[in-house]
């Protein structure tokens, strides 16, 4: 099975008649909140029918939260080329196919500003939605699916949170290792006995790191640090440079929910009595966005999309996606220049604060700092240097 998310389609709507599978047909899908049409291309010859409705009739839960939505009609459909679908590889198909209308999902997403969080979720009675931010292998079905007898079920795989805080459900079937079968099942959150959302009004409570506690320990919620939580949240995001000013969307959202925390998950016996405490509120870390809005005649370099300061230092992501955290002497030269001040001013400073460098003068040392920082292009030519 192969996916192309860039193939120039036309909308058509096609239904399985009799069992029979036309060479292409459009598969209507309503993950992530929205509604959205995938082109599937089948060869008939290899390809059971009745095998691959069994396949997609387990998403049918998915598709009542959010029908309401309007159907995003893209002249560029994602497409799915589906290989063999018979008896001996169904359970493969149906975890490939599972992984592939989830990335065909976040692709359709990708323009609309929001946040797409490689993460699970679950939701208190008021809509209130606890993220767990974290990559595979990590336990996030495990957890969600532990946490979600008592809690709501949002999402095992991926978050998507709009400018407002307002999450996008994706409740999809769960994959989970069932002994003897070589690839993860496809299974119904109902079947597992997992709490339904009742509404698909939601927004984001608060978010969480998953981490793996000591085998055996009862497990623990922490506060972490903003420089922290933004390393491992933009890892475990999808198109974040298509989001404005993404390390600042996500800084709010630290600010409007008490804290970015840790979950360190221990035992599974433990997991559904420390719920309650993702919620739990701690004091918001400070922070600054440190972009100047016009750029004209400005320092920031040309590959630059957001920079924070924080209290461990300054962030600066560029438009490859990466997060750069400075050195305490750069984020000094960054925030020197971000208030305005000369190299010349900003030498002084650090030569105060920091005393005279070993072995060369502080001109020496600042341009070194520059030269690198000018490599990077986070920043670009600076005057009077």
């Amino acid at each position: 099975m192969t996916s192309d998310f860039g193939a120039d389609t036309t909308i058509r709507t096609a239904f399985f008649d009799n069992g029979v599978i036309p060479q292409g047909f459009t598969l209507h899908a309503v993950v992530i909140g929205i509604s959205t049409l995938i082109r599937v291309v089948a060869h008939p010859e290899h390809f059971d029918a009745r095998l691959f409705k069994e396949v997609t009739s387990i998403w049918s839960p998915t598709s009542l939260v959010g029908g309401q939505l309007s159907v995003m009609e893209d002249s560029s459909l994602p497409l799915i080329t589906m290989g063999k679908c018979n008896e001996v590889n169904a359970d493969a198909v149906a975890s490939e196919f599972s992984t592939v209308v989830t990335r065909a999902s976040l692709h359709v997403l990708k323009n609309s500003g929001q946040l797409l969080l490689h993460a699970g979720g679950i939701a208190d009675d008021n809509g209130n939605v606890a993220i767990i931010v974290g990559p595979s292998g990590r336990g996030k079905t495990t957890t969600i699916r532990e946490m979600a007898k008592e809690y709501s079920y949002v999402s095992d795989e991926t978050i998507a949170i709009d400018a407002e805080g307002r999450v996008l459900p994706y409740p999809k079937p769960l994959s989970v290792i069932v002994p003897g079968h070589k690839h993860k099942l496809q299974i119904p959150s109902a079947q597992l006995g997992m709490k339904q959302l009742a509404s698909d009004r939601l927004q984001v409570g608060s978010i969480v790191i998953l981490e793996r506690a000591q085998s055996g320990s009862k497990g623990r919620v922490e506060p972490i640090s903003l420089a922290e939580a933004l390393k491992q949240i933009s890892a475990q995001s999808s198109y974040l440079t298509f989001v404005t000013h993404p390390l600042a969307f996500i800084a709010r959202l630290m600010d409007e929910t008490g804290g970015f925390k840790r979950f360190a998950a221990g035992s599974i016996d433990f997991l559904a009595s420390l719920a309650p405490n993702l919620w739990e509120s701690y004091p918001a870390e400070q922070w600054q966005h440190v972009v100047p809005f016009n750029k004209r005649n400005s320092f920031v370099g040309s590959e630059v999309v957001d920079a924070l300061s924080t209290n461990d230092g300054v962030l600066v992501m560029t438009s490859d996606g990466k997060l750069h955290a400075l050195s305490v002497i750069a984020s000094d030269i960054w925030r020197g220049l971000f208030k305005g001040a000369s190299l010349r001013i900003i030498e002084r400073q650090l030569e105060t604060k920091f005393g005279t460098p070993l072995n060369m003068t502080i001109h020496s040392a600042v341009s070194g700092y520059v030269e690198e920082l000018k490599a990077l292009r986070i920043i670009s030519d600076v005057a009077e240097f």
